[in-house]
């Protein structure tokens, strides 16, 4: 059975991935480090609530690079979004620690847990470059007081599909009612459609409702389908990972990227093509932005950020 649903409080402008494991725990102490100490002042940052000490965190903390791609207004937004879904975090374990990355997972004022990759410079200052957030589980490695607000549920009876079906609209139409759920949801079971509805509205300013046709910004989650259908093309054996960009797009404006860059390297943002945020882009009236190649004058005769395979730096460009 398989159910989906977009979320009114999407972390839009981070790279979110929704995942169900969290990795065996190694530390439960921040290190003592540039890195470890750039994490904490984060986290104290987050949850002082004060837009003003966000602010001077992104300015003293985000490398240069990192913020002309996307500035700091736009970054507040994100802080707003996801302190609207987290609340306060509390920082359980560190999973890993390395000089151009701090792993934590944490929990939510709303007891849900949560993974934070803080994606650092490789060399020093080793200033922050971005923030990916996962869904995580709870550890069980935790003690009993950690624990006890996600101890395991008591398998419910098997359900109908019809009472399945009530029990799924019933949930999600009080979440409608708390303003906490906005999207559509289908319920599959094998190739059949079990359930289908649209919930909550499309735009609040003009009370438009959702549609189960409503197109939906899916924010950096459309990479993942990106992802998914090179693996099929590559299964299928129409590209290789290790191809060349040239081979396919042989007009592409920068050369060292059509001679260099490989498929590989763009999925795993090692390719050193930059970002379309920018000063341009915020200057563009959008639009003009319709199809993939309007945005290739914001980033494509640019030179590349670093030699390809050497450096990851995310890169919305590349994709």
């Amino acid at each position: 059975m398989v159910l989906t649903g977009i979320c009114s409080r999407l972390f839009c402008g981070l790279l979110v991935v929704v995942s169900c494991s969290a990795r065996v725990p190694q530390s439960t102490v921040l290190p003592d480090t540039p890195q470890g100490r750039l994490v904490a002042d984060y986290i104290k940052a987050f949850n002082s609530g004060d837009e003003t000490a966000m602010r001077e965190f992104f300015a003293n903390n985000v490398a240069a690079s990192a913020l002309q791609q996307r500035p700091i207004e736009a970054r507040l937004e994100v802080y707003r979004e996801m302190r609207g879904n987290m609340g306060t975090i509390d920082v359980r374990r560190v999973l890993s620690a390395r000089d151009n990355e701090v792993v934590v997972l944490v929990r939510t004022k709303e007891n849900e847990w949560r993974e934070l990759t803080f994606i650092l410079e490789a060399t020093p200052p080793h200033k922050l470059m971005g923030i990916r957030v996962q869904d995580a589980e709870p550890p069980s490695t935790l003690g009993a007081a950690d624990n006890s607000a996600a101890a395991a549920p008591t398998p419910a009876a098997t359900m109908t599909e019809a009472q399945l079906v009530e029990a799924i609209d019933k949930h999600l139409s009080q979440a409608v009612a708390a303003d906490e759920f906005s999207g559509t949801v289908l319920v599959a079971k094998k190739d059949s459609v079990v359930f289908q509805k649209a919930y909550g509205l499309a735009s609040k300013e003009y009370n438009v409702p959702n549609r189960v046709d409503t197109k939906f910004n899916l924010g950096s989650i459309n990479k993942i389908f990106t992802q998914v259908a090179i693996g099929q093309l590559v299964e299928q054996g129409k590209l290789s990972f290790d191809d060349k960009l040239g081979k396919y797009l042989s007009d592409f404006p920068n050369r060292d990227a059509v001679e260099k860059v490989t498929i590989r390297q763009l999925l795993d943002m090692k390719s050193g093509i930059g970002d379309f945020f920018g000063p341009e882009f915020e200057a563009m009236p959008k639009d003009r932005l319709r199809t993939l190649r309007d945005f290739l004058p914001l980033f494509a005769t640019k030179p590349l950020e670093f030699e390809p395979g050497t450096k990851q730096q995310y890169s919305n460009g590349g994709y």
